[in-house]
């Protein structure tokens, strides 16, 4: 298995930084940001990204797509580009904005995937049988939904690192 440059968004929720020690423990290279620009939150990932060696950590508001652009751009220079996203959006976060943080994320890392030739974005959504469609433009990379479903949160996050790794049977 190759190391992966991983950008982790939500990594302030429990799922998250579940994923992001799953990440690490699997030998890829991270860069954990919160989805809120909340102190507490900050601080948490910040001290996440310490202990996991982390490349880099940051807080934005993931509802400001401005805030996003600007984060994808620092983080694939920090990490010397892009293999992979994951998205673990905020727990009790209505679905609907989850996807639009889904979408416009998805457009925003395109440009970085295109540049390596490939990468993957892994979606965490909560509950199960919510499915997303991206437009007809083909894509450099791959998109995969995981589903908390009511499972814990190693399960889904051992579940997340196998997408990343392209393991997983749904890929």
């Amino acid at each position: 298995m190759t190391s992966k440059r991983v950008l982790l968004l939500g990594a302030e929720t429990e799922i998250g930084a579940e994923t992001a020690r799953a990440l690490a423990e699997a030998g890829h290279t991270l860069a954990l940001i919160a989805s809120t620009a909340d102190a507490e939150a900050a601080f948490a990932v910040q001290r996440l990204a310490r202990k996991l060696n982390a490349t880099t950590s940051q807080a934005i508001d993931a509802g400001n797509e401005a805030a996003v652009r600007v984060m994808v751009r620092q983080v694939a220079k920090a990490l010397g580009g892009l293999d992979a996203v994951g998205l673990c959006p905020v727990t009790g976060t209505d679905p609907r904005h989850a996807f639009q943080t889904s979408n416009v994320l998805s457009r925003l890392v395109d440009k970085e995937f295109r540049k390596a030739g490939s990468g993957i974005l892994v979606q965490v959504f909560p509950g199960e049988g919510y499915h997303s469609v991206m437009g007809d433009e083909p894509m450099p990379y791959i998109m995969a939904s995981v589903y908390t479903k009511h499972r814990p949160n190693t399960e889904v996050a051992a579940e997340v690192v196998r997408a990343i790794e392209c393991e997983s049977p749904a890929l």
